[in-house]
């Protein structure tokens, strides 16, 4: 019965689906990987250098800065993303920090971001018992970090991945 040459055929052909299918679930995990992973960055890109136009305007228009705290607030209070946002002026006085922050604080992460950048990302781990990825935006006059939680690709990632299993 399995010397017969159907059996071989089904195993082989079994085989190869099975194969082809691996191959394809891996080639969509990644490509939707790498997408989720480009578009949080550029959220996060678009919300710094946002942050640092909106402080610039209120400068250059003499704006409190109680109102240009405000603004930035109600931006992230709208954000479909959990953001965590924490300004600091050029003396290294606090400037803004996001309400959802508490006593936490960015700036402990800022130590590994280059100088000589204006903008850098990287990936915080145990921020909080879980990753977020954070932006380091560097003006003449402030610092802007910006932080969102990793959890908006891996939820999606996890999904994905159960649905292939």
């Amino acid at each position: 019965m399995f010397r017969t040459i159907r059996f071989r055929l089904a195993i082989w052909y079994t085989i190869v689906i099975a194969l082809m299918f691996a191959f394809t679930s891996f080639a969509v995990y990644e490509y939707v990987r790498r997408a989720l992973s480009d578009m949080l960055d550029q959220s996060i890109k678009n919300e710094a250098w946002w942050i640092a136009a909106r402080l610039e305007k209120g400068q250059e228009r003499f704006e409190s800065n109680e109102l240009v705290k405000e603004d930035i607030f109600e931006r992230a209070a709208f954000s479909p993303i959990k953001v965590y946002i924490e300004i600091w002026d050029s003396s290294g006085e606090l400037f803004y920090r996001s309400p959802n922050l508490g006593s936490d604080t960015l700036a402990l992460f800022m130590q590994d971001s280059p100088v000589d950048k204006e903008l850098t990302l990287a990936t915080v781990t145990d921020f909080r018992d879980h990753d977020i990825r954070l932006a380091v935006q560097k003006t003449s006059g402030t610092i802007v970090l910006i932080g969102m939680p990793v959890e908006s690709i891996t939820t999606p990632l996890n999904e994905l991945l159960r649905i292939f299993l």
